[in-house]
């Protein structure tokens, strides 16, 4: 009875192991792996190219800088200008519909955004309206956080006075506020596409609740300027959630969302929300099941920096029915 109970106990073992070990790293398993380095960081990506910032380390692993790397045909091309932190490489055209670059480079007292070829490297510096004015404490108000599409640029105004403003620069050159950010609050990035601007905004104190809500993913409508709460995240200070990575893509802002217990249990998910339809429609994709530090989507394909910031990754698991998440914080708040 003992020797023919032997052959089953087996097959159960090998059925539990598969299903504790196998679909656990379904997702890593299923990943393509694009590059691997000491530092990577800032990914971004349009028609099939991907930028991002990518370390320079001595010999014993020190980091010293950044350089902004370019994605395109399979081959990764490393620019030769050095930066002395990550820039933010943003991916898109201009208004002759050239492959350009943005990023804000900042120095001792601003920031400020410089346009660069993707194809002959060549940059400028663009002059934004209300940045570089003298401050009372020694600083100039920047711009910073740049995305562009079709020569349009969304970006971070922060003046001397007041609250920050999400900017879109139109490719004519006139300037429109999209946004205020709130005193108590920061923008982490920005993108566009369309007639749409999505960018998160972390830090932020509600005063109602009494504790800080953590990060907002937020959408705005440039045709008729208005403000939505599309993902949110709290800090009550018992688990740490945050909602990250912004990104217009195919009808659809998606964004990353980081949940951790405080229990050594911690889970990434990603966020699609189509644009039309929204708020009725609300989709949460899939759980990566491993961290991830930034995203990118484009040509139909997912991009990932692993939270290591050692891979970018290409996210090759077949997506599967989207289902319907819970509703967002709020729509329609005032700015």
């Amino acid at each position: 009875m003992i020797v023919r109970t032997l052959p089953r106990l087996a097959f159960v073992v090998a059925i539990c192991f598969v299903l504790l070990t196998g679909f656990g790293g379904r997702a890593q398993a299923a990943d393509r792996l694009l590059v691997s380095h000491d530092s990577v960081t800032g990914l971004d990506g349009y028609a099939g190219v991907l930028a991002w910032d990518q370390g320079i380390t001595t010999s014993d692993g020190n980091l010293v800088g950044y350089r902004i790397a370019v994605w395109q045909h399979g081959r990764v091309r490393v620019a030769g200008r050095r930066f002395s932190a990550p820039v933010g490489p943003d991916v898109g055209t201009d208004r002759r519909g050239r492959l350009v670059l943005v990023y804000a480079l900042c120095g001792p007292t601003t920031c400020g955004i410089v346009m660069r070829d993707v194809v002959t490297g060549r940059e400028r510096r663009l002059r934004m309206p209300g940045e570089h004015a003298k401050c009372r404490d020694g600083l100039r108000s920047s711009a910073s956080s740049p995305s562009i599409s079709h020569g349009r640029i969304a970006y971070l105004l922060s003046p001397c006075r007041g609250p920050d403003r999400v900017m879109l620069r139109l490719a004519s050159g006139a300037n429109r506020t999209l946004a205020r950010v709130l005193d108590h609050g920061g923008v982490g990035s920005t993108d566009i596409a369309g007639s749409h601007v999505v960018f998160s905004e972390k830090d932020s104190f509600e005063p109602v609740i009494g504790f800080d809500v953590g990060s907002k993913i937020l959408l705005v409508d440039t045709r008729g300027r208005r403000v939505r709460v599309i993902g949110h995240a709290y800090n009550d200070g018992m688990s740490s959630d945050a909602v990250r990575s912004p990104v217009l893509a195919a009808g659809s802002a998606y964004f990353l969302e980081a949940a951790d217990d405080g229990d050594a249990r911690s889970s990434e998910s990603l966020h699609r929300i189509p644009l039309q339809g929204f708020p009725r429609v609300r989709l949460c994709d899939y759980t990566q099941g491993y961290g991830v530090d930034s995203l990118a989507v484009t040509a139909g394909h997912r991009y990932y920096i692993t939270n290591d910031n050692q891979s970018i990754l290409e996210d090759t698991t077949p997506t599967p029915t989207a289902r319907r998440c819970r509703p967002p914080y709020a729509v329609g708040i005032p700015r």
